[in-house]
C-alpha cells in the first residue's frame, strides 16, 4: 500500500511540473516604462510561444504605445486565454492587430537579451480585441 502511494506522489509531482507556465520568469530588466493593469495595442502580430516553447502562449508584433515609433512587443497572455484560442489565429501570422489588456507592461531592454535595443513586454494579458 505504503508503495502505491509513494508512486501515487512520483506521478502527481511529474504532472504538476510538466504543467505549462505562463509567469514570465524573473530576470533583470532596465524599464523606462513599467505600467499595471493597462492596456496594450498591437500590429503585425503572429500567435507565438514564448514561455514555454511547447505551446502557444502569446503573440509578437509590434505597438507603437509608448515610444511613439514601433517596438518589437512580445505579449504573454493569462491562462485564461487558451492555447486553441490562439490556434485560430496562426493562418493570419504577421496580420494579427488589436488591443490585450495586461497586468503588467514594461517597456526597456535587457543585458540577457542583447541584441534588442529596447521593446515591450505585456504579462499576464487577456484579449480585448483581435482582428487578421
Amino acid at each position: 500500500m505504503f508503495h502505491r502511494f509513494c508512486y501515487f506522489l512520483l506521478f502527481a509531482s511529474a504532472a504538476v511540473s510538466a504543467a505549462p507556465t505562463r509567469v514570465v520568469p524573473a530576470f533583470e530588466v532596465h524599464a523606462t516604462v513599467d505600467k499595471k493593469d493597462t492596456s496594450l495595442h498591437f500590429d503585425k502580430g503572429a500567435a507565438a510561444s514564448i514561455i514555454n516553447e511547447q505551446f502557444l502562449d502569446g503573440v509578437i508584433g509590434v505597438t507603437d504605445d509608448f515610444a511613439g515609433k514601433q517596438v518589437p512587443a512580445y505579449i504573454v497572455f493569462a491562462p485564461s486565454v487558451t492555447e486553441a484560442r490562439l490556434m485560430e489565429l496562426v493562418n493570419f501570422q504577421g496580420r494579427l492587430k488589436g488591443v490585450v489588456h495586461c497586468a503588467r507592461v514594461r517597456m526597456g531592454n535587457s543585458p540577457l537579451f542583447p541584441g534588442i535595443k529596447v521593446a515591450v513586454l505585456g504579462e499576464s494579458c487577456t484579449i480585448e480585441s483581435i482582428n487578421h
